[in-house]
C-alpha cells in the first residue's frame, strides 16, 4: 500500500511529532511505501495569491504545488497529522488544503455542480488537543470539528478511514503517552490491510 503521511508542527520534540515518527515507523516495518512531507520542516508556503488562482485556468500550478498533488495522486491512503489549535487545523496546513487540493486536481465544478476527483483514495486523521475530552464532546466542538476537518475531504469524494484525537495532552502522564503511541501502531496496521476497493466501491 501506498503511504502518503503529511504532518503540521513546528516542534520537531513535539508529542505530535513523536505520533507522527512512529505511525511512520511502524508503516515502513509492515513494509508499506512511505512518503512523509513534514510542511514545517519543508518551510511549505500556505498563501494561495490571486496570481496563483489566475495562473491555475492557464495550466501555471506552480511547481511547489504539482510536487504536493503528485504525492497526493501517488498514494493510496493520506493520513494527517497534526495538533488543534483553536478548533482547526494549523494554517500551513490550511494553506496546504488551500493550495493543493485546487479545482481541476481535487475536484471539478461542471453541469451537474461540484465532483470530487479523489474518490479512490482513503484518508485516516490523527489529532492531538491541549483540551481535555470531556471539555471537547460536552460543548459540542468535538462534533463541529468532525465535520468541518473532515468535510473538506469528502467535498473532493475521499473515504474517512478514520479520525482519531488524542486529547488533554498537557494533562497526560508518561503511561497515558506510551498507550497512545501503541494506538498509532495499531492504526499502522489497519492502514496496512485495509481493502480500499470495499471502502471506495
Amino acid at each position: 500500500m501506498k503511504q502518503l503521511v503529511v504532518s503540521c508542527h513546528p516542534n520537531p520534540e513535539s508529542f505530535n511529532t513523536a505520533l507522527r515518527r512512529t505511525l511512520e515507523d511502524e508503516l515502513r516495518r509492515l513494509e508499506q511505501q512511505v512518503i512523509v512531507r513534514d510542511l514545517f520542516q519543508m518551510g511549505f508556503d500556505p498563501v494561495r495569491t490571486l496570481d496563483e488562482m489566475r495562473g491555475e485556468s492557464r495550466q501555471g500550478i506552480p511547481q511547489a504545488v504539482l510536487i504536493e498533488q503528485k504525492h497526493i495522486a501517488w498514494a493510496d491512503i493520506l493520513t494527517l497529522v497534526f495538533p488543534i489549535w483553536w478548533a482547526g487545523m494549523p494554517a500551513q496546513l490550511k494553506g496546504y488544503l488551500d493550495r493543493v487540493l485546487a479545482c481541476g486536481f481535487a475536484y471539478v465544478l461542471d453541469a451537474d455542480g461540484y465532483r470530487g476527483l479523489l474518490e479512490k483514495k482513503g484518508l485516516m486523521i490523527i489529532n492531538t488537543t491541549g483540551t481535555p475530552f470531556n471539555d471537547l464532546k460536552h460543548t459540542g466542538m468535538l462534533e463541529s470539528m468532525n465535520q468541518t476537518i473532515e468535510g473538506s475531504f469528502r467535498f473532493c469524494g475521499m473515504h474517512i478511514l478514520g479520525h482519531t484525537y488524542f486529547t488533554g495532552i498537557p494533562f497526560t502522564s508518561l503511561s497515558d503517552r506510551q498507550r497512545m503511541l501503541q494506538d498509532v501502531c495499531t492504526i499502522a496496521r489497519s492502514l496496512s490491510t485495509i481493502s480500499l476497493e470495499d471502502v471506495t466501491s
